[in-house]
């Protein structure tokens, strides 16, 4: 049995090591690989890890309580110094400071890497001179290095397409292996909740960071007047984030505390999406929306943002990813609309072009419940192309592809 390691920096809460975790879990890959996972962190462990965990915090602390510059150093020396010892047949990195750290510690073992976000996006440049200044070399490092690995797996078609394009990754080195889903638990949890008992009010939710990326404030200020013409609808904002506190006044300036309620970061968000009738995500950028799948696995209609990268290859798969739209569009599996522009809103300002898309399309939804309830069966539909079942075999393929040691590396 081959020897597969995982590098990642921590196994707290995220969407990659939410897929680390899965991984974990596979029977199909525990009957090809023995499995390790290697972390510099383990001490936030939010999911279950089937195998062996090295936790390299607790062999190397003073290596890694250095300042920043030695402690990157010694990211390279560590990791090396590891499958030296370990010898390992694959090792594949989470996180694109590992898989520079990956690509430049190779030896004899199959390097590969998984991106599990639109990659362009984290080096959009700022005002800050310093930030830009890290941003292009981290960039340039990325070019340098990746191209040395054996194997990147990405997250999306038009994540690939942006490796390709933008950081000049040979095509012949790229996968899309998009990211595993346990429908049968979603489903599970999901019923762990009785059913609320104002069942005639309309339930629209959201779930995700309370960050920027996700631009929340747009959905709020949507439904502010989506409460004014409907009565009888609540909002359900799921997460945490430093904008807790600005959605949160903004919600008291409209006088909707008894409409808009903060769930805050749960374990189990799907009893919560169950309940509900309509899920919104407002992101500027994604990776592949995890949260979307999530709430369409739970038999949710969805309205989404036409951002990069996921949410037209999941709503509408046989348009072409490349393709944003300006307006409403009624696609296979929801709705999507276009990106706002991510600048925070006064509570004062009227709303913008994309804001009252956004309430037209839920407005659509609310009136339309034939059309709610297609697309609450064509939810759960598309969910299952991303279940375990049919996505762990494409990572398998993905992992046996690139294996250098077999070779059947390009």
């Amino acid at each position: 049995m081959k020897k597969l390691a995982i590098i990642t920096p921590t196994l707290a809460n995220g969407g990659a090591e939410r897929i680390i975790s899965t991984l974990s879990q596979s029977e199909k890959l525990k009957e090809m690989y023995d499995l390790t996972i290697i972390t510099f962190d383990n001490d936030a462990n939010d999911y279950k890890f089937d195998c062996e965990v090295i936790d390299l915090k607790k062999i190397y602390s003073k290596e890694l309580n250095s300042i920043k510059p030695i402690k990157y150093l010694n990211y390279f020396k560590i990791i090396y110094k590891i499958k030296k010892e370990m010898n390992f047949d694959i090792v594949l990195s989470f996180m694109e400071n590992m898989g520079i750290v990956n690509a430049a510690t190779k030896r004899n073992e199959t390097t590969l890497h998984a991106v599990s976000s639109y990659l362009s996006g984290q080096f959009e440049y700022t005002s800050s001179k310093k930030k830009n200044i890290y941003t292009f070399i981290f960039k340039m490092l990325i070019k340098k290095y990746f191209n040395k690995l054996d194997g990147i797996l990405t997250i999306s078609q038009e994540s690939c397409q942006d490796l390709v394009e933008n950081f000049k990754i040979k095509e012949n080195k790229t996968v899309v292996s998009y990211n595993p889903y346990d429908i049968k638990m979603i489903n599970k949890l999901s019923g762990e909740l009785e059913k609320r008992s104002n069942g005639n009010c309309l339930r629209i939710v959201t779930m995700g960071s309370l960050i920027d990326l996700k631009a929340q404030w747009n959905l709020l200020r949507a439904f502010k007047e989506i409460e004014t013409k409907f009565k009888d609808v609540e909002l359900l904002i799921i997460g945490r984030g430093e904008n807790e506190n600005y959605l949160k006044e903004m919600t008291s300036y409209y006088h909707l505390n008894h409409k808009v309620k903060f769930i805050g970061y749960v374990t189990n968000p799907f009893e919560y999406l169950k309940n509900s009738d309509i899920y919104v995500l407002t992101s500027i950028r994604e990776g592949l929306p995890n949260a979307l799948i999530e709430a369409m696995a739970c038999g949710l209609p969805v309205i989404a943002t036409d951002c990069s990268s996921g949410p037209r290859e999941i709503i509408a798969p046989s348009t072409e990813f490349k393709i944003k739209t300006t307006k409403l569009e009624i696609a296979a599996n929801g709705i999507l609309i276009p990106i706002n522009n991510g600048v925070k809103k006064k509570n004062s300002e009227p709303l913008d072009r994309q804001e009252n898309i956004l309430k037209n399309a839920l407005q659509i939804l609310i009136e339309d419940r034939q059309l709610r309830e297609k697309y609450a069966l064509k939810s759960v539909e598309r969910s299952l192309d991303f279940d375990v079942k049919t996505i762990i075999p494409i990572w398998l393929n993905a992992l046996n592809k690139f294996d250098y040691n077999s070779n059947k590396s390009l």
